[in-house]
């Protein structure tokens, strides 16, 4: 169908697109992260409304999702470009495949869940009941959209480094869980506080 083609012409984008920010993150080169953040939401909404005042219906979701992508892309080629581009390396292939297929995998297990549980709940409980699951995930997602997504930019490449130079992967993981809790916990109070004066 139209809308599963428009989604699947992100997955070349993303090819394009993906290791060109990884490579900013790992510089720690924040600047045009940020500017790729606003152009991504701009470009979703800009598309996404247009299309859907023009009566694409459906199918206006999927072109905002494939310009939410084609966009950040075109300015990631521009600005590497503009710096003498980038070349493929012959090394480090063993090391990508075996950390990609590991996280690709566990990515598809999470997605797969998703997916069986909306669908058993579509099945036994109807559209509407769906909806509300759905409104409740994105209630659930809230801290890491927020938050998370936030510092992912900062946490990455300083867990390559560490683990680049030699550090420990298990000692790694414990001070990224410690930070993280030190970040989470006064989102947490916020949140529990702004629920109970809304209760009250």
């Amino acid at each position: 169908s139209p809308y599963l083609l428009l989604l699947a012409l992100t997955l070349p984008v993303l090819a394009i697109a993906n290791p060109l920010e990884a490579a900013l993150q790992r510089e720690i080169r924040f600047g045009l992260v940020s500017v790729l953040g606003i152009a991504r939401v701009v470009a979703e909404a800009i598309v996404t409304v247009s299309l859907a005042l023009a009566g694409f219906g459906v199918l206006a979701l999927a072109a905002g999702r494939l310009a939410q992508h084609a966009l950040p892309a075109l300015i990631l080629v521009a600005a590497r470009l503009r710096e003498g581009g980038v070349r493929p390396r012959r090394s480090g292939w063993r090391d990508f495949l075996v950390f990609g297929s590991a996280y690709s995998g566990i990515a598809l297990i999470q997605k797969g869940g998703n997916a069986a549980a909306s669908w058993s709940v579509n099945l036994l409980l109807g559209v509407a009941t769906l909806g509300l699951l759905n409104r409740a995930r994105r209630v659930v997602e809230l801290l890491d959209r927020s938050v998370l997504d936030g510092v992912v930019p900062v946490i990455l490449p300083a867990v390559s480094r560490s683990l680049d130079a030699g550090a420990d992967p298990a000692r790694v993981t414990l001070l990224k869980i410690d930070y993280l809790a030190g970040l989470c916990w006064p989102v947490f109070g916020g949140i529990v506080l702004s629920r109970e004066k809304h209760l009250l």
